[in-house]
């Protein structure tokens, strides 16, 4: 019997009325399934159709004791502002905060940064909280029903202290669509029994990706009703490290006449991520981006020139470049992009000719040139494999700023950018 199954043949037997009490060891008996995993809806979309169906939602209120209630039981995420740039107060780089994948590293990212004092205006903060309790008892009152909940489990991500003031966190990797209002909910309640303090419940996301921090801070008010929340601030944070040395990796000499052919560099600097998330077969990264299987091959081809990515009898994986390239923070990420784009010999050398020609630009037509020259290539080829460099070269000069396309040419903005990046 699978888990929808089991909700059918729950419902179907259950008394009429709301709230519905459910024992776990009714569950237990009734299904042969654990009642913890018949009871985890982190999200709506979670929730079994025999649920849905009713407008129903579950919560704890007892240890082995859950009720089924009417109801919106979980909050849609509102969007955040565009990421702010936001210094890192740690006075060097927390390179045992790099490994992983966690919502507590994350946190504690967020935490030693001042992203967290940034963000509730609260300059001293203490890590006081985490990990699970059982709550005590207290009352609330949702759809109607008044209930009272004693001894279930509350699980705290992180919970930090200040002067007057306690803040709790929910912790999330990825943007989810919605949350379980008791995963905030529940938390706030307990620690507003045992402290006077003010606790003020935050939802705390981290991307990977973009490596972009999305904080939202709540209000239950008034606490005793559990209902949808109102948002008090919403903020994203992008963290800026301090500059340290970033590794060089050096082409190998097959790569030294490669002319990539994939235009968009932002998709190519996603296929690292695509594979360490388990996605190591070509045609499934071609589906992913959105490509045909010869296109998707021009992008991994591309990935494979920077050093990032191997074949192995036809599956993809990360080299070791690769590996330390999706576990960087944003900006020394695109910064070690950047690097690897100018080892490839082709780039270097069109760099060379923009760097020596005294208007500091480079025209189409030599770009062209240089291509059909370096690469043996010809004709539209050479032209089509051009128009790949300039964009690349557009990624450079969004990115950093060194360079920036002008009509019909290649231009050196700032060419001390590319020393003080130790780019070139």
């Amino acid at each position: 019997m699978n888990l929808a199954e089991a909700w059918e043949l729950l419902l179907r037997d259950l008394p009429e009325g709301v709230p519905i009490r459910v024992l776990a060891a009714e569950i237990k008996a009734r299904t042969g399934l654990e009642p913890r995993l018949m009871a985890k809806f982190d999200h709506r979309q979670q929730l079994p159709e025999a649920l849905r169906r009713r407008n129903l939602f579950l919560l704890p209120v007892r240890n082995g004791e859950y009720v089924l209630l009417p109801g919106e039981g979980y909050h849609t995420l509102e969007p955040c502002p565009a990421p702010d740039d936001f210094p890192s107060r740690a006075e060097f780089t927390l390179r045992t905060l790099e490994q992983g994948l966690s919502e507590s590293q994350y946190l504690d990212l967020a935490y030693h940064s001042g992203v967290l004092s940034h963000f509730s205006g609260v300059a001293t903060l203490f890590p006081t909280i985490r990990g699970r309790k059982r709550a005590p008892r207290f009352r609330l009152r949702v759809g109607g029903a008044d209930l009272e909940v004693e001894g279930v489990q509350v699980e705290v991500d992180a919970g930090y202290e200040g002067p007057g003031e306690v803040l709790i966190l929910e912790a999330k990797i990825g943007d989810p669509p919605d949350f379980h209002l008791r995963q905030l909910y529940y938390p706030f309640r307990f620690w507003s029994q045992l402290t006077p303090k003010r606790v003020r419940p935050i939802f705390f996301t981290f991307s990977p990706q973009d490596g972009v921090i999305r904080l939202r801070e709540y209000e239950f008010d008034p606490p005793d009703v559990y209902r949808v929340p109102r948002l008090v601030r919403a903020a994203a944070y992008r963290l800026r490290p301090r500059r340290g040395r970033l590794p060089v990796w050096r082409c190998t000499p097959s790569q030294v006449l490669s002319v990539p052919q994939a235009d968009d560099l932002e998709k190519v600097a996603r296929l690292p991520f695509l594979v360490s998330q388990g996605l190591d077969r070509p045609g499934r990264v071609a589906e992913e981006l959105g490509f045909s299987a010869r296109q998707g091959g021009y992008y991994t081809e591309a990935c494979q020139m920077l050093g990032l990515l191997g074949v192995d009898r036809g599956l993809l994986h990360l080299t070791e470049a690769g590996r330390d390239y999706v576990e960087m923070e944003v900006e020394p990420r695109h910064e070690f992009l950047a690097r690897l784009v100018l080892e490839l010999p082709i780039m270097r050398r069109a760099l060379v000719e923009l760097l020596l020609s005294p208007s500091r630009r480079l025209e189409h037509p030599a770009l062209v040139d240089l291509v059909a020259r370096e690469s043996g290539l010809s004709g539209s080829t050479a032209s089509r494999r051009a128009q790949t460099l300039r964009r690349w070269f557009a990624w450079l000069g969004q990115a950093l700023g060194p360079v920036r396309l002008g009509r019909g040419s290649i231009e050196l903005v700032a060419p001390a950018r590319f020393e003080e990046l130790r780019l070139f």
